[in-house]
């Protein structure tokens, strides 16, 4: 019994599958294996409509409704298909049973299995038996050029080589996407936000300096740029990041020392007093 990728990709899919991944690896020498392809890619836009798409995943306290969240919903329409998700028990014992049992039972896994740790053993296995495809001429075909470009310019010039020399099972195969999140929030020590919809009811530009950043937090304070008829807004808040830092010191600590500016951080309790 195979995993019945191959009704679904097509450039759909590949959308899907790409939007929201990207790729971890390391250094290599190896040409790059070319598989042989047992399921087509079109040479352009396939109409999926009405098409069901199930998704194996270990649900997460964080998520109420998959079914019918924002993503989801996006997803199914920009797609045009019906996504169904099918639960997983959370042990990594346990799912792993739950696979072998569908599989001894005759019974098709879901079209794809998402995010439940597969080891590099465990996809060599599954995959060299048939239950996992060769993503391989997928992940080389125009319709993930995108996806790979993003992927050198954002870690770096061969990125994509490194990335599929590193996730390449022992026959050459590829039978997941590698997953490493990019985003500013985590190439940045600390971040530092303003409230655009308060900026605009009060007709201010973003400040660029120490002076202007003052003159809009006076304004937050004494002008109800939440427009509720209250003057009951605060115009700055932050907080220590939740570090040991007695050893570098307060003065190393940007956060603070940019927050110190405008709001009293004591994160060494240097200031404090007691009675008597």
């Amino acid at each position: 019994m195979k995993l019945h990728l191959k009704k679904i990709l097509s450039l759909s899919l590949a959308v899907l599958m790409i939007a929201g991944l990207a790729a971890c690896g390391g250094d290599g020498g190896k040409t790059p294996y070319v598989p042989e392809v047992d399921y087509e890619i079109p040479d352009g836009p396939v109409d999926h409509t009405g098409k069901v798409l199930k998704i194996g995943i270990q649900p997460r306290q964080q998520v109420d409704d998959y079914d019918n969240n924002a993503l989801t919903l996006w997803y199914e329409e920009q797609l045009g298909i019906d996504i169904q998700f099918v639960n997983f028990a959370s042990g990594a014992a346990d799912w792993r049973a739950q696979v072998n049992t569908t599989i001894a039972a005759g019974e098709e896994l879901p079209d794809i299995l998402w995010g439940m740790g597969w080891g590099e053993q465990e996809r060599y296995e599954y995959g060299s038996q048939g239950y996992l495809i060769d993503l391989t001429a997928l992940m080389r075909s125009e319709h993930a050029a995108e996806w790979r470009n993003r992927m050198n310019e954002l870690f770096g010039e061969d990125r994509f080589e490194t990335v599929m020399r590193n996730i390449a099972s022992p026959d050459g195969a590829v039978y997941a996407f590698p997953t490493q999140a990019y985003s500013d929030d985590y190439n940045t020590n600390t971040n530092t936000y303003i409230n655009k919809v308060w900026l605009d009811n009060l007709g201010l530009e973003i400040p660029t300096n120490w002076d202007e950043l003052i003159e809009v937090l006076r304004a937050f304070k004494t002008q109800d740029p939440n427009q509720n008829g209250k003057q009951d807004e605060i115009p700055a808040i932050g907080m220590v990041p939740p570090t040991n830092t007695t050893s570098a010191g307060s003065d190393n600590d940007i956060t603070a020392w940019m927050l110190n500016n405008f709001l009293f951080m004591d994160d060494y309790r240097q200031w404090n007093a007691e009675d008597g």
